[in-house]
């Protein structure tokens, strides 16, 4: 067994260990912690813009899986077109609530039954209607 490989092996036998020592760590130096982070950040934007893209994505599909796969009118399955439909309205002012993507994100993947799953043109056709009349 190399070095690397005793190293992990050694940190999920003492797991436990590590949280708390972290844990503790991370509030004893909170403040230096957010600092450097925020520098590294501005230090290196195409690194935290890529993994803000996976993220997002992940996320994503963690709300695709949560609400049903498919869109609930044509059943159409491809990603690229799917959005979630506030059944009761107002989306756009509870998205404002939480500010970003990832917090609404996680209220529907906790809050399916207030959301419907539509592809972009079903999504459309239920916020404008029948323009014929």
């Amino acid at each position: 067994m190399d070095k690397t490989e005793y190293n992990k092996k050694y940190r999920l036998d003492h797991i436990t260990y590590f949280h708390e020592y972290d844990k503790e760590r991370y509030l004893t130096n909170k403040d230096d912690i957010l600092v450097n982070k925020k520098e590294d950040r501005e230090k290196y934007p195409d690194k935290y813009k890529k993994r803000d893209k996976l993220n997002y994505r992940k996320l994503r599909i963690q709300v695709i899986m949560a609400l049903g796969e498919k869109c609930v009118d044509c059943r159409t399955m491809d990603i690229r077109v799917l959005d979630a439909h506030h059944i009761n309205g107002g989306g756009s002012q509870q998205f404002k609530t939480f500010g970003n993507y990832k917090k609404y994100y996680k209220y529907i993947i906790d809050n399916p039954t207030e959301f419907l799953l539509l592809c972009a043109n079903c999504h459309r056709i239920r916020h404008y209607g029948d323009l014929d009349g």
